[in-house]
């Protein structure tokens, strides 16, 4: 007579984590973490995955932090300057179908260099000349920084244009060659090794006054 045996199989549990907020942003690395509350009764991979798409997945680019439950520290690298990605903090439940428990959802936006521009003084006939402020560097140092002019709305380098030294801090750089009584735009910029800032502004040299007779 066969003998027969009663057993309950044991639930699958998803193995769950919660993300922290991402700091140390620079122009290419961020900081992560978080925090591994369950490892679902299986090995695990905690991590952060980052993209551009609002749905980072499995092809995307990753952190793997360690094993098992607690805290853990991602570092979030390959960044490009100006662009905003999205991270979420990803459990790799190995065994089974490679259950993945998906995170809260960061918005990581990753800045440039900032310019803050001041307005043009001592405006001459035929010159100019401007202050400038670069007041942050984003991450990364300001390797070369300054201007360039045209009558066109968009000036570019090296049309028209001066470098004035690099790194933060004020600025002054002088506008030469320029036509009384014509409009000249002029783009401020600085540049290091993952991109550049710029902003815009205008300046008119008068007309030089005819003497009275």
């Amino acid at each position: 007579m066969a003998t027969r045996v009663s057993f309950t199989t044991e639930s699958v549990q998803r193995a769950t984590e919660t993300t922290s907020a991402v700091s140390a942003i620079t122009m290419a690395t961020a900081s992560g973490g978080g925090n591994v509350t369950n490892d679902g009764r299986d090995g695990i991979g905690p991590g952060i995955r980052w993209s551009e798409d609002q749905n980072p997945d499995l092809s995307d680019a990753h952190s793997t932090d360690g094993s098992g439950t607690g805290s853990f520290t991602s570092s979030i690298d390959g960044l490009d300057c100006g662009t905003t990605y999205w991270c979420k903090g990803l459990c790799d439940q190995r065994g089974g179908d490679g259950l993945w428990q998906p995170g809260e959802l960061i918005r990581l936006p990753v800045p440039c260099p900032r310019l803050q521009i001041h307005g043009s003084e001592q405006c001459h006939f035929e010159h100019g000349n401007q202050r400038r402020n670069v007041t942050n560097d984003g991450g990364s140092d300001v390797m070369v920084r300054g201007v360039c002019w045209s009558t066109g709305r968009s000036p570019t380098t090296p049309i028209r244009g001066r470098k004035t030294g690099a790194g933060t801090g004020s600025y002054s750089s002088s506008v030469t060659g320029l036509e009384p009584g014509t409009t000249y735009y002029l783009r401020a910029y600085a540049k290091n090794a993952q991109g550049t800032d710029t902003g815009i502004s205008s300046l008119s040299p008068p007309r030089p006054m005819c003497p009275p007779w």
